[in-house]
């Protein structure tokens, strides 16, 4: 009977109500439950009591709304169209912590951003977007106009790699914006906002207590921002901290409709573009690989299935080995393909060329060596000098501290002629110890060639020229300065305890009764035989 009576009062009150007007039937979450409203249209605004709500879903008989407030709001009571209202984002802000859904809020009509249709233009870029880090410098570089997903386990870097390419990009021109999206609350905003700390960035960001809208509008409103920035001609970086996080939230508030109003991440794609050489959008999204719970691991692999589908790049933080765990970010950079990065600085792209050979002979020594070792067959140190090399210069090159461009191209420039003079193990000290000593010694240097490196990069094409003038005037000095202080050990030391590592090293052997485990043997001889030769004709 009460079901009865509440739907006779229902209908009762919607002949009662004009096509603007309506009341509130039920609330959970901000989201706005309307009967009435029969001229509301999807985008429209309404008002209920001191608060707007945002139309985002039109029922047959019910209109729903999202509450646009900070706070989790008890609302009830009438509900009428507001047509002069307007969602604003404070364009105008700079180097400050914004909260989307503040009512102090003046700039840009979001309703007119998400009409926006993105530009088709998209010109090829040749800028690179440098991060700071070789890991990535190196053998995934970015660039300007790109779309990237840095996605992998947390706490192995994915904020930090991120916060220092932001960085790096302010500091290549005042017509460099950054903006960033902070949707989880329990993110230090602060922090992030200390750490870039330029009158060219904002930060979108929720606070503790905000309501699962305001987190949910939180990307949508730097994207916006950005969008803007790009269009009054600029180069921006847009940084979206937590897709996951943003995107539970966006399940919670809209998954029991069956309705979901829009992907935040194919708008970021669709946005990012290089339009001009003064005005590109890049975005890069970090997105979480969960196993907490099974929602949240789900969402994950949804989502990094959904993005690698057409994202420009996808860096992965996925490496458990050493010695790639030991620093932030963790990554493995002994991955590569062979084809040129047309972006990619000219001389990084002649060293990255001989580290991808360098990384696929190693790859294949390893191999050799695992299949020696299973098959007890005894191997001499110059066999495997790279295997035994790459204790030394792996962690040489595993930097967890960034390095301008300039330094980084001549960072790895002493660590190809270290590998192929084969002096990489002759080195005493503690790699990371070497690393910050050879960088002091070229922040020091006068040299020409240092020195149009450092303040001319854009002019440093010479390729062959440079690299040789650097072995002379840096390389050469530097391992004299080492052997001068006793850092350097002689080739007989070297060979010596290379020999002594060399027949320490044991990997667990087959069993020598052939009879206990024949097939696996005759696998691993195959396996061996195949990566050496057999050495008989082909024709036997």
């Amino acid at each position: 009977m009460a079901l009865a009576a509440r739907i006779s009062r229902s209908l009762k009150n919607l002949r009662e109500l004009s096509p603007t007007q309506g009341y509130v039937d039920s609330v959970k979450n901000n989201i706005v439950s309307i009967f009435g409203l029969n001229a509301a249209k999807k985008g429209d605004f309404v008002k209920i009591g001191d608060n707007h709500a945002w139309v985002f879903a039109l029922l047959e008989e019910k209109v729903l709304a999202a509450c646009l407030s900070e706070k989790i709001e008890k609302l009830e009571g009438d509900v009428t169209l507001d047509i002069n209202f307007k969602l604003q984002v404070p364009v105008n802000a700079a180097n400050t912590i914004l909260h989307p859904l503040s009512p102090k809020n003046e700039g840009l009509d979001f309703s007119k951003f998400l009409n926006l249709k993105p530009s088709l233009k998209h010109l090829p870029c040749t800028k690179m977007l440098t991060s700071g880090f070789l890991q990535v410098d190196l053998m995934q570089p970015l660039s300007y106009g790109q779309s990237v997903m840095l996605h992998g386990k947390s706490n192995l870097g994915k904020t930090k790699l991120a916060m220092s390419a932001a960085k790096q990009f302010l500091n290549a021109g005042d017509n460099h914006k950054v903006v960033i999206a902070n949707p989880n609350p329990y993110i230090n905003a602060s922090a992030l906002q200390a750490y870039i700390n330029s009158p060219n960035s904002v930060i979108y960001s929720s606070k503790h207590l905000s309501s699962d809208i305001s987190q949910y509008f939180t990307p949508y409103f730097a994207l916006a921002h950005a969008c803007y920035l790009r269009d009054q001609g600029n180069h921006v970086f847009l940084l979206i901290n937590d897709l996951l996080h943003h995107t539970f939230i966006e399940r919670s508030l809209f998954y029991q409709y069956k309705l979901m109003p829009t992907n935040i991440a194919n708008m970021i794609f669709e946005h990012s573009k290089y339009l001009s050489d003064k005005s590109s959008l890049t975005s890069v999204t970090i997105l979480e690989e969960n196993s907490e719970d099974n929602i949240h691991n789900t969402l994950s692999l949804g989502m990094a299935v959904h993005m690698r589908s057409f994202v420009n790049q996808v860096i992965n933080f996925e490496t458990i080995k050493k010695p790639f765990i030991d620093n932030r970010p963790s990554l493995d950079f002994t991955k590569g393909k062979k084809i040129p990065i047309i972006w990619q600085h000219p001389i990084l792209q002649s060293i990255r060329a001989e580290f991808i050979e360098i990384f696929s002979d190693l790859k294949q020594m390893q191999e050799l060596e695992e299949a020696r070792s299973k098959l007890n067959i005894k191997t001499e140190p110059w066999e495997k000098y790279l295997l035994l090399d790459s204790n030394y210069f792996l962690k040489l090159m595993n930097q967890d501290t960034p390095m301008e461009l300039w330094e980084q191209i001549i960072f790895l420039n002493f660590c190809i002629y270290v590998i192929k003079n084969e002096m990489v193990s002759m080195i005493k000290s503690d790699m990371k110890i070497v690393r910050n000593e050879f960088l002091e010694f070229i922040r020091k240097s006068v040299d020409t060639t240092v020195n149009g490196l450092k303040y001319r990069i854009s002019e440093a094409t010479d390729v062959q020229d440079i690299r040789k003038k650097l072995n002379k005037a840096i390389n050469e000095v530097f391992l004299e300065e080492l052997k001068r202080k006793g850092n350097l050990k002689p080739h007989k030391e070297d060979y010596e305890e290379l020999i002594a590592s060399s027949h320490s090293t044991s990997v667990e052997a087959l069993p020598k009764n052939v009879n206990e485990d024949i097939t696996t043997r005759q696998v691993l001889q195959e396996k061996y035989e195949s990566i050496i030769g057999t050495g008989k004709d082909d024709n036997s």
